[in-house]
């Protein structure tokens, strides 16, 4: 029988989407499958008060929220390839860190990566091919860890036998107080960081990704379309006088640029330009919203929401660096 501490979720890159592939590593994180599947009833007039239990199933489509708790470098990789695209890792110098960097999408064209997930107990498991991830939250406040929070749909929950012989991966958490974050004019030259007093991040990335059911011979989706991305990220910053001059440029309709930058442990061997394992978040953008002041722990705050956006004077988006020793994903 099933128990709490017997529950699994693991993973696999498709080399085609939608053809299902055996696990190569264990998530170090937790969720259970939820289906999607959308039933329905006969409406009807026959002669019975309450009809008949004849159904049919009109679509069919599963999904899973998987949550890592701490965050972390390694596996965050399947969400950005699953959410974004695929990116292909650079070297950085002779050193052993892989730079993958994910120009943020301006169009259709750039279609995720997709993973057959396997989810299940010592009762019995079911595997769900052709997952995406559709967005995704990675947060953290001071003194605490970063959390990551991932929703994945995929095309359909079958029962499974897993794929055994895996070992759990080692993992390196991401915390709250290597972060740094700037903000600066879209023109800036450098970077003016928010020192000391940056108390809360929310990053939040919508794919726009849509799973399309088409007429194909299958109650199943067969292909995916991208119809935005929205990457969003709300700081809570120490009311000081730094942050009253980003609520004077908010007022004034002023166009931003962010840049987030969360280091964690060391690389294998420092490169050209890295020395630690490194996630940065850059976006032209705007402030779309700035709540009056609340406040933390007894100190004045805003929440600044900052949402990315193209900036017609730079011909630019923004972009997601990753960094780590990791050349290839499998086993992780």
């Amino acid at each position: 029988m099933g128990a709490r501490f017997s529950r699994l979720i693991q993973w696999g890159r498709e080399a085609t989407s939608g053809t299902a592939v055996a696990a190569t590593a264990i998530v170090r994180g937790t969720g259970v499958f939820d289906d999607d599947d959308v039933h329905n009833r006969h409406v009807e007039d026959v002669n019975q008060i309450n009809g008949t239990n004849d159904q049919y199933t009109a679509r069919k489509g599963g999904m899973i929220t998987i949550d890592f708790d701490p965050a972390n470098m390694e596996q965050l990789i399947h969400v950005l390839d699953c959410s974004i695209t695929e990116a292909t890792p650079a070297d950085d110098g002779d050193g052993s860190g892989k730079i993958r960097t994910y120009t943020f999408p301006t169009s259709a064209t750039a279609l995720p990566d997709t993973m057959t997930i396997e989810m299940g107990d010592s009762a019995g498991d079911e595997e769900m091919e052709y997952s995406f991830c559709r967005r995704w939250t990675l947060e953290g406040s001071p003194g605490q860890q970063f959390t990551l929070s991932s929703e994945w749909y995929g095309r359909q929950q079958t029962p499974t036998t897993r794929t055994a012989g895996l070992t759990i991966p080692t993992v390196s958490p991401m915390l709250f107080g290597n972060a740094k974050l700037y903000i600066d004019d879209v023109d800036a030259v450098t970077y003016t960081q928010m020192t000391c007093s940056v108390l809360g991040l929310r990053l939040e990335v919508d794919a726009g990704i849509v799973a399309k059911f088409g007429a194909n011979g299958a109650l199943t989706f067969c292909s995916l379309v991208r119809t935005g991305f929205v990457p969003r990220l709300t700081m809570t910053i120490e009311r000081e006088a730094a942050a009253l001059a980003e609520i004077v440029d908010w007022r004034a309709n002023t166009p931003r640029r962010v840049k987030l930058l969360l280091e964690g442990a060391a690389l294998g061997k420092s490169g050209t330009t890295y020395s630690k394992k490194s996630l940065i978040f850059e976006s032209m953008g705007f402030f779309e919203d700035v709540p009056g002041m609340t406040d933390q722990d007894g100190n004045n705050v805003h929440d600044f929401v900052f949402q990315g956006a193209y900036d017609r004077s730079k011909d630019s988006f923004g972009s997601i660096i990753h960094v780590c020793d990791l050349a290839t994903t499998l086993g992780y």
